[in-house]
Protein backbone atom coordinates (compact mmCIF):
# COMPACT_ATOMS: atom_id res chain seq x y z
CA UNK A 1 0.00 0.00 0.00
CA UNK A 2 2.71 2.38 1.30
CA UNK A 3 4.33 2.41 -2.61
CA UNK A 4 1.02 3.32 -4.33
CA UNK A 5 0.52 6.19 -2.13
CA UNK A 6 4.23 7.24 -2.79
CA UNK A 7 4.11 7.04 -6.38
CA UNK A 8 1.10 9.17 -6.40
CA UNK A 9 2.22 11.84 -4.08
CA UNK A 10 5.90 11.93 -6.44
CA UNK A 11 3.69 11.92 -9.04
CA UNK A 12 1.51 14.53 -8.05
CA UNK A 13 4.60 16.86 -6.84
CA UNK A 14 6.30 16.78 -10.16
CA UNK A 15 9.70 17.67 -8.99
CA UNK A 16 12.18 19.04 -11.41
CA UNK A 17 15.86 18.96 -11.50
CA UNK A 18 16.14 22.40 -10.59
CA UNK A 19 14.07 22.05 -7.38
CA UNK A 20 16.25 20.93 -4.39
CA UNK A 21 13.99 21.13 -1.25
CA UNK A 22 10.82 19.24 0.42
CA UNK A 23 9.53 19.11 3.37
CA UNK A 24 8.13 15.83 5.09
CA UNK A 25 5.68 16.41 7.91
CA UNK A 26 4.98 12.73 9.83
CA UNK A 27 8.61 11.12 7.94
CA UNK A 28 8.76 8.14 10.47
CA UNK A 29 5.63 6.58 9.70
CA UNK A 30 4.86 4.07 7.33
CA UNK A 31 4.40 5.86 3.99
CA UNK A 32 7.20 8.81 5.17
CA UNK A 33 9.89 6.40 5.88
CA UNK A 34 9.22 4.53 2.41
CA UNK A 35 9.41 8.15 1.00
CA UNK A 36 12.73 9.42 2.12
CA UNK A 37 14.86 6.44 0.42
CA UNK A 38 12.44 6.87 -2.66
CA UNK A 39 13.06 10.52 -2.70
CA UNK A 40 17.06 9.93 -1.89
CA UNK A 41 17.21 7.69 -4.86
CA UNK A 42 15.45 9.36 -7.52
CA UNK A 43 16.89 12.66 -6.39
CA UNK A 44 20.20 12.20 -5.12
CA UNK A 45 20.92 15.52 -4.69
CA UNK A 46 17.37 16.79 -3.07
CA UNK A 47 17.32 18.27 0.28
CA UNK A 48 15.14 16.26 2.69
CA UNK A 49 13.38 17.75 5.77
CA UNK A 50 11.92 15.12 7.76
CA UNK A 51 9.12 15.85 10.82
CA UNK A 52 8.87 13.56 13.82
CA UNK A 53 9.88 13.68 17.61
CA UNK A 54 13.56 13.33 18.38
CA UNK A 55 13.42 9.69 18.89
CA UNK A 56 13.36 9.10 15.25
CA UNK A 57 15.95 11.16 14.53
CA UNK A 58 18.69 8.16 14.07
CA UNK A 59 15.99 6.62 12.26
CA UNK A 60 15.52 8.48 9.62
CA UNK A 61 18.65 10.33 9.15
CA UNK A 62 19.74 6.56 7.90
CA UNK A 63 17.08 6.87 5.90
CA UNK A 64 18.38 9.69 4.02
CA UNK A 65 16.98 12.62 5.78
CA UNK A 66 19.34 15.52 6.10
CA UNK A 67 17.52 17.20 8.74
CA UNK A 68 14.88 16.95 11.58
CA UNK A 69 12.40 19.01 12.64
CA UNK A 70 11.10 17.93 16.45
CA UNK A 71 7.39 18.50 16.31
CA UNK A 72 7.42 18.01 20.51
CA UNK A 73 9.51 20.84 20.63
CA UNK A 74 7.01 23.76 19.08
CA UNK A 75 5.79 24.59 15.96
CA UNK A 76 6.57 23.78 12.69
CA UNK A 77 8.19 26.45 11.33
CA UNK A 78 10.08 28.02 13.79
CA UNK A 79 12.57 25.15 13.20
CA UNK A 80 12.28 26.11 9.52
CA UNK A 81 11.87 29.55 9.63
CA UNK A 82 14.81 30.40 6.78
CA UNK A 83 14.32 27.64 4.70
CA UNK A 84 11.90 27.56 1.72
CA UNK A 85 11.07 24.00 0.41
CA UNK A 86 9.64 22.99 -3.23
CA UNK A 87 7.78 20.45 -1.96
CA UNK A 88 5.56 19.84 1.50
CA UNK A 89 4.82 16.07 1.83
CA UNK A 90 1.57 16.06 4.56
CA UNK A 91 1.35 13.03 5.91
CA UNK A 92 -0.60 13.81 9.10
CA UNK A 93 -3.26 16.68 8.15
CA UNK A 94 -4.48 18.75 10.74
CA UNK A 95 -4.74 22.77 10.99
CA UNK A 96 -0.77 22.80 12.08
CA UNK A 97 0.48 20.40 9.46
CA UNK A 98 -1.26 22.66 6.93
CA UNK A 99 -0.48 25.73 8.13
CA UNK A 100 3.03 25.35 8.41
CA UNK A 101 3.37 23.62 5.24
CA UNK A 102 1.64 25.75 3.29
CA UNK A 103 4.05 28.82 5.36
CA UNK A 104 7.39 27.20 4.33
CA UNK A 105 6.80 26.66 0.66
CA UNK A 106 8.45 28.62 -2.19
CA UNK A 107 5.94 30.83 -4.09
CA UNK A 108 5.48 27.91 -6.41
CA UNK A 109 5.85 25.70 -4.25
CA UNK A 110 3.25 22.44 -4.19
CA UNK A 111 1.82 21.10 -1.12
CA UNK A 112 0.53 17.55 -0.83
CA UNK A 113 -1.30 15.41 1.50
CA UNK A 114 -2.18 11.98 1.88
CA UNK A 115 -4.83 12.46 4.21
CA UNK A 116 -7.57 14.60 2.06
CA UNK A 117 -8.84 18.16 2.62
CA UNK A 118 -8.68 19.96 5.86
CA UNK A 119 -12.29 20.56 6.09
CA UNK A 120 -12.63 17.00 6.12
CA UNK A 121 -11.09 15.79 8.95
CA UNK A 122 -10.59 19.50 10.63
CA UNK A 123 -8.17 19.02 14.12
CA UNK A 124 -7.72 15.25 13.80
CA UNK A 125 -4.31 14.08 12.58
CA UNK A 126 -4.58 10.94 10.61
CA UNK A 127 -1.97 8.63 9.82
CA UNK A 128 -2.13 8.15 5.75
CA UNK A 129 -2.17 4.77 6.56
Amino acid sequence: MPLHVIHGLIEAAKLESNEKRVLIIGSSGEIGSTLIPVLRHMYPQLYIAGVCSSQNTDFLKELGANDIVDYTKGRIEDGLEKRSFDATFDLIGGQEGHSSGKVLLKPKGRYLTDVGPLEWIGEKKLSGC
